[in-house]
C-alpha cells in the first residue's frame, strides 16, 4: 500500500510541476523568451554560471542554517530569515530557467505546434528523464537545473539597450 501511495505522489508531483511551469510562463513571457535566447545562445555558460552560483548559494544556506543552531534567538531569526530569502530567490531563478528550458526542448521536438503545446511536450520529456533512476536523479537533473539557473541569472545581469524617445514621440 505504500508503494501505491509512492506512485501516486510521484505521479500527482509530476503533473504539479508541469502545471507551474506552464503557469510561470504565462505569467511571465518576456522573460521566458529572454531566458531561452539566452540557453540558446550560450548553453554551456548558462551551465557553469548555475553551477557555480548553485554551489555557491548552496554553502550560504548551508552556513545560515548552521548559524540558527548556534546563537541566541535574534541570530538565528536573522540567519533563518536570510536562508529562506536566498531560497526563495534561487528557487524562482530555477523555475524561470526550467520555464525557459521546457519551451526549448518543446520547440526542437516539434516545430509546428503551437508554443504552449511545444512546451507541455517539452516539460513533460524532461521531467520523465530526471525520474530515470541514477541518470536521471544524479546526472540529468543536477544538469538542467544548473543550466536554467545560469541561463536565468545571465538573462537578469545582461544590461538591455536604453530605448531613445525620439521627439516626435514625445
Amino acid at each position: 500500500m505504500e508503494l501505491l501511495g509512492l506512485i501516486l505522489l510521484v505521479i500527482f508531483s509530476a503533473v504539479t510541476l508541469l502545471a507551474a511551469l506552464e503557469a510561470i510562463t504565462l505569467l511571465f513571457p518576456d522573460q521566458i523568451t529572454r531566458v531561452r535566447q539566452t540557453l540558446e545562445a550560450s548553453l554551456a555558460r548558462s551551465f557553469l554560471l548555475g553551477l557555480v552560483n548553485l554551489i555557491f548559494f548552496s554553502a550560504i544556506i548551508l552556513v545560515l542554517i548552521w548559524l540558527t543552531e548556534q546563537t541566541g534567538p535574534v541570530v538565528s531569526s536573522l540567519a533563518a530569515a536570510g536562508a529562506l530569502l536566498i531560497l526563495v530567490g534561487l528557487v524562482g531563478l530555477l523555475f524561470i530557467g526550467l520555464c525557459a528550458l521546457t519551451s526549448l526542448v518543446g520547440q526542437r521536438m516539434e516545430t509546428g505546434k503551437p508554443p504552449l503545446q511545444a512546451q507541455r511536450r517539452g516539460g513533460l520529456l524532461l521531467i520523465l528523464v530526471g525520474l530515470a533512476p541514477f541518470i536521471g536523479w544524479f546526472l540529468f537533473t543536477p544538469l538542467i537545473l544548473s543550466a536554467g539557473l545560469g541561463a536565468a541569472i545571465q538573462t537578469m545581469l545582461q544590461r538591455r539597450p536604453k530605448e531613445r524617445i525620439s521627439p516626435d514621440n514625445a
